[in-house]
């Protein structure tokens, strides 16, 4: 004779089903504070979710003074050697030899790394590059950095090397066939797109003027966009005086986490923007 068991009533009965929207919800609540302040001003949920607090250690490859690249980021030295202290940040350069392996394990110790002034970087180190990435790094990218390989003439842009494959952007064909890769940009403002934390979350946490562009000319790269995020745009005066623009601010990502910027000048010239930027990067 068969037996039936009573049909569970009251919460039992509807537990299954709930439990697994529960997880999804508190996935979710540390996804959002772990990437942005949102949670840091509610009590108790900050001490969990907003503990990274005090300095920002910054590794660059390549330089941010000089090197071989056509676009540089000098400014952005001047501000993080004249103010980095007070809102401490620091930098210190990584030598090309570190990139060796376990390469992307080298970098691990920085909260966000910087790619700039280096043009030629071999295929063994941009993969450094891309597998940090990959594994939950935090990187910027700043003008032509990455773009050729001292092994290979034939490279010209982020080759399909892990960090390639991971950079939002690529150079506009016609510039990539000429090797005509920069145009200058006079009395150039920046044109917000959207909505991302370092305009909104972080500018407003620490104050910070997103407004200021700080240089007259700005150089920047032939680029456009490969499914990135755009973040902002340059708008100026270009060739012959005729209004002219491109890309500013890229968003990619990793495969684990990580983030990308390419920063399509120096960030200096853009204080406020820059500070936000690493403030976001290293979750601060």
């Amino acid at each position: 004779m068969a037996y039936y068991y009573e049909e569970e009533k009251g919460w039992k009965r509807y537990g299954e089903g709930v439990i697994p929207v529960i997880i999804l919800l508190l996935i979710a609540i540390v996804l959002i504070g772990k990437t942005t302040p949102t949670f840091c001003s509610v009590p108790v949920m900050n001490q969990f979710l907003c503990t990274r607090t005090g300095e920002v250690k910054i590794g660059v490859i390549g330089t941010l003074s000089g090197g071989d690249t056509k676009i540089g980021a000098e400014k952005l030295q001047e501000i993080l050697d004249t103010q980095g202290t007070a809102y401490s940040i620091y930098y210190t350069p990584v030598p090309l030899s570190v990139l060796q392996y376990p390469r992307e394990k080298m970098l691990k110790d920085f909260d966000l790394v910087i790619v700039s002034g280096v043009q030629n970087l071999t295929y063994a180190q941009r993969d450094a590059i891309g597998e940090y990435l990959k594994a939950g790094g935090n990187v910027i990218l700043i003008g032509d950095a990455a773009t050729t390989d001292p092994n290979d003439p034939l490279v010209r842009g982020w080759s399909p090397a892990s960090f390639g494959d991971q950079v939002p952007v690529e150079l506009e064909p016609e510039a990539s066939q000429s090797g005509d890769i920069t145009k200058n940009l006079t009395e150039a403002n920046l044109i917000f797109w959207g909505t991302h934390p370092v305009l909104h979350d972080y500018a407003e946490r620490y104050k910070l003027n997103l407004s200021e562009v700080a240089c007259d000319n700005i150089k920047v790269v032939k680029v456009k966009n490969k499914e990135g995020n755009i973040i902002a745009l340059l708008q100026g005066t270009g060739e012959d005086n005729k209004e002219d623009n491109a890309l500013a601010i890229v968003e990619g990502s990793g495969m684990f986490g990580g983030k990308i910027l390419y920063f399509n000048y120096d960030p200096g010239c853009t204080r406020g923007i820059a500070f936000a930027s690493i403030r976001y990067l290293a979750g601060r």
